[in-house]
């Protein structure tokens, strides 16, 4: 059973019995779905920092952006700097940088868990 159904599940079975005891009976409140984790290697990491902004990769994990950049600065990911999608769009050629070499304290694998609402 996944989590999302578990908790419709349990949201459902305590809203029938509010329900059922009376229309005066507090309904109660929905459960906020459980944390989602993201994990990717750091390569895979970098590839998609590199291509789609920052902002818009942030929403889709489900984190802010500053917590995005802090994430890749751990994992001694470069980002891309500002201007540089105004630059792409532009149709400027524009190099970015490579990804580094891991060195022995940067994590190979990133976890990226959603955050709470």
């Amino acid at each position: 059973m996944t989590g999302q159904n578990y908790t419709s599940n349990i949201n459902d079975l305590r809203n029938e019995y509010s329900d059922r005891t009376g229309s005066n009976a507090p309904k109660v409140p929905k459960l906020t779905a459980p944390p989602q984790r993201h994990i990717l290697t750091r390569q895979e990491l970098y590839d998609l920092v590199w291509s789609v902004p920052m902002l818009s990769l942030a929403v889709r994990f489900g984190v802010s952006g500053r917590g995005l950049a802090k994430i890749c600065e751990r994992a001694l990911i470069p980002v891309p700097k500002l201007g540089y999608w105004a630059k792409v769009h532009a149709g400027q050629p524009i190099a970015k940088v490579p990804l580094p070499a891991a060195v022995t304290d940067a994590p190979t694998r990133i976890i990226i868990k959603t955050s709470a609402s």
